[in-house]
């Protein structure tokens, strides 16, 4: 009877830890935010929507797709679209409440231009361009809750053939998955 007790225990015991909820290793953030094209005279409307991997208490992974829309005049419009993956580092661990992160990555970005060449031409001339690019983004998400955070962050994309593409910042709301 002894025995059969204290199997009856290790049972109920491991299934009370098995259903312990574990914290989500997968994170769904959106944001929205400005940032300025080119050489910084352009001001953008950006989003993003960013998929997070917990690699360990230190490391993240993510997906990102954004898009951006910019209004200079009515005759001249700039648009972006940029997908990418990004490492962070977390110096002071991921695991907690607040998480400092600073990331680096790889980003495709298709930008569209549509302009005058001047404003009594009826003319419009139409610039595409599609660049491999860095990215490198300095982030901050406070966890209100379990499952839902609240943060901001910089970035900046650039390349080695044209400089600076974009660089901004946004505030961004996440729900771990």
């Amino acid at each position: 009877m002894k025995k059969v007790t204290i199997i009856l225990s290790f049972m109920l015991l491991g299934t009370i830890l098995s259903a312990q909820e574990q914290p989500s290793r997968l994170e769904f953030k959106a944001g929205a935010g400005v940032g300025f094209m080119g050489s910084g005279d352009v001001l953008t409307l950006s989003f993003e929507n960013e998929l997070d991997y917990k690699l360990n208490a230190y490391f993240t992974a993510s997906a990102v797709v954004g898009i951006g829309r910019s209004f200079e005049t009515k005759h001249d419009k700039n648009d972006y679209l940029h997908g990418g993956i990004t490492l962070y580092a977390s110096p002071f661990r991921n695991d907690g409440i607040n998480n400092f992160r600073i990331g680096l990555g790889y980003t495709f970005i298709n930008e569209t231009r549509l302009y005058r060449e001047s404003a009594t031409s009826l003319d419009y001339d139409y610039f595409t361009s599609n660049e491999h690019a860095f990215n490198f983004i300095i982030g901050y998400d406070y966890k209100y809750s379990d499952r839902y955070s609240i943060g901001a962050k910089a970035y900046t994309i650039g390349s080695s053939r044209s400089g600076g593409i974009l660089t901004g910042a946004m505030l961004v709301f996440g729900i771990a998955l």
